[in-house]
């Protein structure tokens, strides 16, 4: 996680935004979302290229572009690539999806990311993790030392109707 966001956020420079984390930080509150699974994408040679999921033991060793170390979703796949023991072969920090999707589709490395980023970037081979799943928690956070403006109060209300939205799209890919 951006630990510039959060400061943004309980300075009030920003009303509210999106995070990854279940915890709430000093000046920042969180109301969750949903959660959401990780998925590799690329390593058309790694395992079935056919099967919706990718067991994390088979991207041992494999090359991939991940976030750079102080980025939430880099300490999520560090922490599973070591209750799996399997070898993590990070070839470049990279903090840039579509940088980082460019090269995956090129072949010669894979990434790892939200498995929502597959309905954006359809033409990518993705499948989800397993053995472990690797998720993480989607929160609105907004500021609690200062007041919410009225668009803030509005995105806060209809937030719960995020979660049933993206389920039913889900369904229906």
């Amino acid at each position: 996680e951006d630990l510039a966001v959060l400061d943004i956020i309980s300075n009030g420079r920003l009303d509210m935004a999106i995070l990854f984390r279940d915890a709430e930080s000093p000046g920042v509150a969180i109301r969750p979302l949903f959660s959401e699974y990780l998925s590799v994408f690329g390593a058309p040679g790694v395992g079935d290229p056919e099967a919706s999921t990718c067991d994390l033991s088979l991207l041992s060793g494999v090359p991939l572009v991940l976030p750079g170390p102080s980025h939430g979703l880099r300490f999520l796949v560090e922490r599973a690539f070591t209750q799996s023991n399997a070898e993590l072969n990070v070839v470049a920090d990279i903090d840039s999806l579509p940088v980082m999707l460019s090269l995956a589709r090129n072949g010669a490395v894979a990434t790892i990311s939200s498995r929502a980023v597959s309905m954006v970037f359809p033409r990518i081979l993705a499948r989800r993790l397993i053995n472990p799943t690797i998720s993480r928690p989607v929160c609105l956070g907004h500021a609690t030392a200062i007041p919410q403006t009225a668009a803030a109060l509005a995105a806060a209300v209809r937030a719960p109707v995020v979660e049933p939205s993206l389920r039913s799209r889900r369904r229906r890919a």
